[in-house]
């Protein structure tokens, strides 16, 4: 059995929303893709490239776990 510490090894620098909503799910929260990009651009935890969404793997499991704040984006969207 593969635990979250391995899986969290296993994944790439930057991954895309949808695998972030994947990961969001195994760590026990069930969000919509849209929260999962509301949380990226809120806490800048990625960045958009060519218009798809870079989320930054060690930020936003660090973010979903409380391990590390947040820092919130103050601009207005």
């Amino acid at each position: 059995m593969i635990t979250r510490n391995e899986k969290q090894k296993e994944l790439p620098v930057v991954i895309t929303i949808k695998q972030a909503h994947e990961v969001a799910k195994e760590l026990g929260f069930d969000r919509t893709i849209p929260t999962i990009i509301a949380w990226v651009k809120k806490y800048q935890l990625g960045y958009r490239v060519g218009g798809s969404w870079q989320v930054q793997t060690e930020k936003f499991i660090s973010y979903l776990k409380g391990e590390e704040p947040a820092h919130v984006d103050s601009k207005k969207e």
